[in-house]
């Protein structure tokens, strides 16, 4: 017998929800947006938070390493060429292998940081290796060894690259967040200018070869190295995550309750999370459309040099002005920014963006500057209007996603960035072969205004998405509270789901939940978004918006397959059996879930054709020449065999016998009786209706109605509205 629902599943969904709405102002202000904003120096701001300066000087630290020999072995690759005979080409070709690394490396590291906290140790391993790296590359004696040290710098570079910002931004408060940030990009800015100066005062000023250059870094690498020894991961979302859960589990004086079950997902499901974010989707192409502009540096080198005749020694000086510009722009406007983003996230974007679309114009402009002088302040003006763009979106991207996946979003960037440069070199990179250098600047400046019109236009969804995220955290954290109150979780539960099809939405803040062992009959006419929210259910669509949740653990963004593994499975409307095959072979693919345990599966099909001997007559004829009824049975002993926690049916009845249909209701009840929990989605109201005590109604991708079947039963105006008054007065009946 169908179990009454304890507690009802609209009491349940309005207390999730309560405590939702209740949360989500704390977690804005945990989160560093809304709220007073904290005017405070960031050394006061870290003293009162009991932050420390160590992760920030150790990250600093590590960062110098890379650059030593990457710089170096950039500076030096002709004197290495010389010294083994080899030329551009070798070096042309490893740099394809390198791209290769950049793409592979990142994904792999993000997922092995995905579900433990080993950020620190992928940067210390990175920094180790690069250390050994630069001392190799002074001792190697072998073509083979110069090319395999240049791979390994480039994949550990990949690595640290990947983690680095996640593990800068779980160490510090939000509040501090951009100007930390921005901290640290201008400590990168400084090594960046410093390396190349390094290496010309070791081989002008001290005459040492490359290798002595090489065996010199190796011991600056090894110091810096020592002095990020000490460095620890804090955790995913120490100071934003974890605080946010002690609020929800204190907020009602019961600390302590023991948790749902985290959702560890594989690489493809985070990144399917990640691009599930409107403005993170749009942050990823903004970065690639702005690296397309990557010809824009050399346009411009080999512009100084035709317009102004700039010699090397006077374009390096140019180029050390406006980092010393950009560097002082990024810590000026660096406090700014964060006032800025805890009073609007969208704020901070539009800023950022606008002064970067300012900054891309001056910069451009230098083609028309009369004298150098002018070229000089335009270039100053370029980069000192574009500095709080890094950071602001830095900040922004790592706000707006769970903290353990940060690390993917350095991971996807890259794959972005690399896409963008490539297209960008091979779209952009030969403009000079037909038109002037000033045009050329122009038009490759063009995608990076676009990019930052871009930005702008994702910061209008920033707030709305870590407003997702919070919610998503306190949602999982109410979850254990109401479970350590005593309340048993409903088997599914669908929190205000969103979902479309490309531009048309179908589905509108739908909220659904089933309990254990109960069948639930959901109806609509066509058109509704039943059949869509069964989608959603079972894995084969992923909402825009919203959680789904089995047995509390979060399967929104599951694949398919382990949502059967975890036990859903559904019996699709007509396109249940695999017509070319046989009947046998059918259920065999059915059983796929159960594993390689052969005497499992033939006990399972025995099951399927016991309580079916129709299909056990007809065991080697093809699924497709079954009858209606016979394919029906075919797809309901999926069900019986796999035993799943719910059973989702579109439309059983459809186009068949009513002897049949009671034949297949008779067996839908054994399914349910046996534990199973059943979502039944049913053209006919009166099959639904006697079949289910309970009952939602959907009209135009939302629930109109959650309550108990008799009620829907006697409502006649709902009924008539929806189904022709025929219908409502049998029911009525």
């Amino acid at each position: 017998m169908t179990p009454h629902r304890q507690p009802p599943a609209e009491t349940f969904g309005k207390s999730l929800e309560d405590m939702v709405a209740r949360m989500r102002p704390a977690g804005r202000e945990i989160a560093g947006i809304g709220g007073d904003v904290d005017r405070r120096g960031l050394r006061a701001v870290l003293r009162a938070e009991n932050a420390k300066w160590y992760p920030g000087v150790a990250l600093f630290a590590l960062e110098i390493s890379g650059l030593l020999h990457g710089e170096a072995f950039g500076v030096l690759q002709p004197d290495i060429g010389r010294a083994f005979g080899i030329g551009p080409r070798f070096f042309s070709v490893l740099t394809v292998f390198s791209q290769v690394i950049a793409l592979v490396v990142p994904l792999g590291v993000a997922r092995l940081v995905q579900n433990r906290a080993r950020r620190a140790m992928v940067t210390l391993i990175s920094a180790g290796v690069w250390s050994v790296l630069t001392a190799g590359t002074a001792l190697t004696a072998t073509v083979g060894a110069v090319g395999a040290m240049l791979l390994l710098d480039e994949a550990t570079t990949a690595a640290n690259g990947t983690v680095g910002d996640a593990l800068l931004i779980d160490s510090y408060p939000p509040r501090t967040r951009v100007r930390v940030v921005s901290a640290l990009r201008a400590g990168g800015m400084v090594a960046g200018l410093g390396a190349p100066g390094l290496v010309f005062v070791l081989t002008e000023v001290a005459h040492l070869n490359w290798r002595g250059v090489f065996l010199v870094t190796a011991a600056l690498t090894a110091v810096f190295f020592l002095v990020a020894l000490g460095l620890r991961d804090p955790g995913y979302g120490r100071w934003d995550t974890a605080r946010i859960q002690q609020r929800v589990r204190t907020s009602d004086g019961r600390p302590g309750a023991p948790a749902v079950a985290a959702t560890h997902l594989s690489i493809l499901e985070a990144l399917r999370r990640i691009m599930a974010i409107r403005s993170m989707r749009l942050f990823l192409w903004a970065g690639l459309i702005s690296a397309i502009a990557s010809p824009v540096g050399t346009y411009l080198a080999f512009y100084y040099t035709d317009r102004f005749n700039l010699d090397a020694g006077a374009r390096s000086l140019l180029q050390l002005a406006t980092g010393v510009v950009g560097l002082v722009s990024l810590l000026t406007l660096s406090k700014l920014g964060d006032r800025i983003f805890q009073r609007s996230p969208r704020h901070m974007f539009t800023i950022s963006a606008g002064l970067t679309i300012v900054g891309l114009v001056l910069s451009a402009a230098q083609v028309f500057a009369p004298n150098v002088t002018v070229l000089v302040v335009l270039a100053a003006a370029g980069a000192a209007l574009t500095g709080l763009s890094g950071p602001a979106q830095t900040v922004g991207t790592m706000s707006i996603v769970p903290a353990p996946l940060r690390p993917h979003v350095g991971a996807v960037a890259a794959l972005f960035s690399l896409g963008g440069t490539t297209a960008g070199t091979i779209l952009l990179g030969g403009l000079t072969e037909t038109i002037s250098l000033p045009t050329a600047v122009v038009i490759v400046s063009v995608p990076s205004v676009i990019a930052a019109g871009v930005t702008m236009r994702a910061g209008r969804f920033v707030a709305g998405d870590i407003d997702r995220t919070i919610d998503e955290v306190v949602e999982a954290t109410a979850l254990a509270e109401l479970r350590g109150s005593g309340r048993r979780l409903p088997v599914i539960n669908c929190r205000s789901v969103d979902f479309a099809y490309g531009p048309v939405q179908v589905l509108f803040g739908v909220d659904f939940s089933v309990d254990h062992g109960e069948m639930v009959a959901l109806l609509g006419v066509n058109g509704a978004g039943k059949s869509t929210l069964l989608r959603a259910i079972s894995g084969l669509g992923i909402p825009q918006s919203g959680s789904i949740r089995l047995d509390g653990q979060d399967i929104t963004f599951l694949d398919a397959e382990r949502r059967a593994a975890m036990g859903i499975s559904q019996i699709p409307g007509g396109h249940a059996v695999f017509k070319e095959l046989s009947v046998v072979d059918n259920l065999r693919c059915y059983g796929y879930s159960l594993g390689r345990d052969r005497r499992r599966l033939d006990s399972a099909i025995d099951i399927a054709f016991d309580a079916f001997p129709r299909l056990a007559e007809r065991r080697n004829q093809h699924a497709g020449t079954l009858s209606g009824g016979e394919q029906q049975m075919l797809a309901l002993s999926k069900a019986l065999m796999l035993r799943p926690k719910v059973l989702l049916i579109d439309e059983l009845s459809l186009g068949l016998a009513p002897i049949v249909v009671g034949q297949l209701l008779d067996m839908v009840r054994r399914i349910n009786r046996a534990g199973t929990a059943v979502v039944l989605v049913e053209q006919s109201v009166n099959v639904a209706l006697s079949l289910a005590r309970h009952a939602y109604f959907m009209e135009r991708g939302r629930i109109r109605f959650d309550g108990p079947s008799d009620e829907l039963r006697r409502d006649e105006t709902l009924l008539r509205a929806v189904f022709l008054s025929e219908v409502a007065k049998e029911g009525a009946r």
